[in-house]
């Protein structure tokens, strides 16, 4: 901390960035890693009081040790389904990110950030210092009787003394990147290493996060994303075409890419943060920036990156994502746009389908479908996709049209995991299978050798046949009752469960459905699995119970009105 303090062109300084950076992706690194304590992070957010005897030159000596363990890389961690993590160069900045922290790591981001830097960040920001400090004119008594309610009153150059050493570290970083983005500060090499500390730093310590969101960073970096769209609104994005337009461009793009670094890091795991980002109009920015962000595919990554992060468990924020406009000037609407960003979104998922060949990588369909997904949580966000173009690309998964091609697998998944968190409310439950061939598409997938693949489509259907106005087609469809038949009779417990489900839900309060159930021979299939797992549920857990449990409600609900007849 101390040669953070030192001045602005001394290699102390640097070296000690340089440090702290590597120290920061040494702690993402075991978090990537199951079972390994984030021994760092809890020093970070824990209260790290400093004696009263010591200083604060003194107290860091025993954190000195820890910038030797990482090598100089910066490493890029992605929380997403199926990819894995990668390290980058010194001249790139880490990127953290939630979207669906609770399943899967996700694929290796690039973020740009080159030696060089422009000076195209020119908004001079007013930090907000609230509560840092105490005025020296207030007496002994009131001053003793401050310190007994908080520890955090002694103060030295504005930073508290007694404060968390995340949020300590932060308020250095953030007077370091105000100075770097005036117009004169043209350290390069020091406004990049400040840059990837800082964001490192938000990637790691929760009280850095809270620091900076008090201090007033995250309006700082709305405001630079706006000056730097007015920027790039008086280019055109056909000068990334030619070489003499490019030069000026590209250092304005990379500019943008690296706050959404940072942004993508601030907005992870803190739902403070993206309600106070909802708030200030982050998603209707982003709408604006969005055809400079086609432009470059690294940067349409990181953007999507970044939005998948906002969208994550935050209400507010996926709401936002309807009411955007690009108009200049005008900020979020009071209702839902009908060109907005989530319809962006969509039309990229078209252009991602019609280019996918097993050359093209599925990684920005896969982000693209996980910020749909959050969507779903929001209603006004269910409504514009179950009335959007998004499912006239589904029929493309059909098989006849794949030809099980290994890379379409992947695509397949993707869709279907998709459409399962889709259909779990209303607005997809009817929008699905209103597609043409929908269903049949899903029986077949449903008979996919990838059990990943397989289970979805399961899901999706069993998720159709919870709505009574799908009752009919499905109980209509030969094909739908065989797979039944099939699935009861051939299949895992666990696809036996499913299938029982959805036999619940089609028969309950239908007499129709249980006459149809019982003419197909699927009461049968339902009598033999149920049997099946009693004898298996000795030596199971609970799990085998619950499927028990689920395959006699069905039974019972099939019976239930000869019980009745028999009892009269």
């Amino acid at each position: 901390m101390t040669a953070i303090e030192t001045d602005l062109s001394a290699d102390l300084r640097y070296a000690a960035l340089t440090s702290f950076t590597s120290v920061m992706s040494q702690e993402i690194r075991t978090r990537s890693v199951p079972g390994e304590s984030c021994s760092l992070q809890n020093i970070l957010d824990d209260n790290f009081s400093v004696p009263e005897e010591q200083d604060s030159h003194t107290a860091q000596h025993s954190l000195l040790p820890l910038g030797q363990m990482g090598s100089f890389q910066y490493e890029t961690v992605f929380h997403r389904k199926g990819l894995v993590s990668s390290k980058h160069s010194v001249k790139h900045l880490r990127i953290i990110s939630e979207s669906d922290e609770q399943k899967h790591l996700s694929s290796d981001c690039q973020s740009a950030a080159g030696e060089t830097e422009s000076d195209s960040s020119r908004s001079i920001t007013n930090y907000k210092n609230k509560n840092m400090c105490h005025s020296s004119k207030e007496s002994k008594g009131k001053l003793d009787a401050d310190m007994n309610e908080s520890p955090s009153v002694r103060t030295e150059g504005g930073i508290l003394k007694n404060e968390a050493l995340g949020a300590r570290f932060c308020s250095l970083l953030l007077k370091l990147y105000e100075v770097h983005s005036l117009p004169q500060g043209s350290d390069a090499k020091g406004k990049t290493l400040v840059t990837a500390a800082l964001s490192s730093l938000l990637a790691v310590s929760a009280e850095a996060k809270k620091a900076a969101l008090r201090q007033g960073l995250l309006e700082t970096l709305v405001i630079q994303l706006r000056e730097l769209h007015v920027r790039l609104s008086l280019e055109s994005a056909e000068n990334l075409r030619r070489v003499s337009a490019k030069k000026k461009v590209c250092p304005v793009l990379r500019d943008v890419g690296i706050l959404f670094t940072i942004l993508t890091n601030f907005l992870n795991g803190d739902s403070d943060v993206k309600v106070a980002a909802a708030e200030m109009g982050l998603a209707d920015v982003m709408h604006k920036l969005w055809v400079w962000c086609c432009a470059l595919p690294s940067l349409l990554e990181d953007a999507l990156k970044m939005l998948s992060t906002f969208t994550t468990l935050c209400l507010s924020a996926t709401q936002s994502l309807v009411l955007t406009t690009t108009v200049v000037g005008v900020g979020l609407r009071k209702t839902p746009s009908s060109l907005s960003l989530l319809h962006e979104i969509v039309s990229l998922v078209h252009r991602e389908m019609e280019a996918l060949n097993c050359a093209h990588e599925a990684r920005i369909l896969s982000l693209s479908f996980q910020i749909l997904t959050n969507s779903c949580q929001s209603q006004e966000c269910r409504n514009v996709i179950a009335k959007s173009t998004l499912f006239q690309c589904l029929p493309k998964l059909h098989p006849s049209l794949t030809k099980k091609q290994k890379h379409w697998e992947e695509v397949e998944l993707i869709w279907l995991e998709f459409m399962s968190d889709f259909t779990f409310h209303s607005e997809g439950q009817l929008a699905v299978p209103k597609i043409t061939d929908a269903v049949d598409l899903l029986i077949s997938l449903a008979a996919s050798s990838k059990v990943a693949n397989k289970m979805a489509a399961l899901y999706v259907l069993r998720n159709i046949s919870f709505h009574h106005l799908n009752r009919p087609r499905l109980l209509g469809s030969g094909e739908f009752l065989q797979m039944l038949h099939q699935k009861l009779g051939d299949g895992t417990p666990e696809e036996k469960t499913v299938a029982a489900s959805m036999v619940w839900a089609l028969v309950a309060n239908y007499q129709k459905g249980k006459l149809v159930i019982k003419c197909a021979g699927i009461d049968k299939k339902l009598q033999e699995a149920y049997n099946q797992l009693r004898l298996l549920s000795a030596s199971e857990d609970n799990e085998a119970d619950e499927r028990i449990c689920i395959i006699r409600n069905a039974l019972q609900i099939i019976y239930a009105e000869n019980s009745t007849a028999r009892r009269r």
